[in-house]
């Protein structure tokens, strides 16, 4: 809704529960103009639920309601006619990206496509093998993320560009964003690329 609301056209596919909550997600997004076609709604699938519970102001706990399946995309993609200038892939390790490769390589392979190229894909990852995402334009791993598919140690801005560069040149990565909380972003790219923001 962000993208859209920055004037983007935006298409979702994933998969939602055929239940109450899966109506209303589809609906919100319908609502505010989203193409929902690519959203399977799944008998005896409950919809990922999560409540928030909040005490003076701030959060202390969250409620989760979920069950994580190997979902796969349509392979019949022609509900889809537009080719696309960015896609991004959120991986929240649900089952939906179960197998990015396989995912990576339906987009170049149908009309789901960036002028039939990776490097207009985005990912937020959250497998600790990015692997996965080998070949991607835009990865944007928060620090703990980048320690794990790393194995280093990251404590300062230098640890930070030094474990960039190696998923750079493992993975054929063009840029690496990685997400410092507060502290703000470091992006990392090809070239030697490296601009710290507060």
């Amino acid at each position: 809704m962000n993208l859209k609301l920055m004037g983007a056209d935006v298409t979702c596919i994933g998969c939602v529960g055929n239940d109450i909550w899966g109506e209303k997600l589809i609906s919100i997004l319908k609502n505010e103009g989203i193409k929902t076609e690519g959203i399977d709604s799944i008998d005896n699938h409950p919809t990922t639920l999560k409540q928030r519970v909040y005490s003076n102001g701030k959060q202390v706990a969250r409620l989760d309601t979920e069950k994580i399946i190997n979902w796969e995309i349509d392979k019949d993609t022609s509900y889809i006619v537009e080719d696309y200038d960015i896609i991004i892939l959120s991986d929240y390790n649900k089952g939906v990206l179960h197998n990015p490769k396989l995912f990576l390589t339906l987009i170049k392979s149908s009309q789901l496509s960036c002028n039939n190229r990776l490097e207009c894909i985005i990912v937020d990852p959250k497998k600790d093998d990015f692997d996965h995402y080998h070949g991607v334009n835009i990865i944007t791993p928060n620090l703990n993320e980048l320690q794990k598919a790393t194995k280093m140690n990251i404590d300062d801005n230098q640890s930070i560009v030094k474990a960039c560069n190696k998923l750079i040149k493992k993975y054929n990565i063009e840029y690496i964003v990685a997400k410092k909380g507060d502290k703000g972003i470091t992006i990392v790219g090809e070239d030697n690329f490296v601009k710290h923001i507060k």
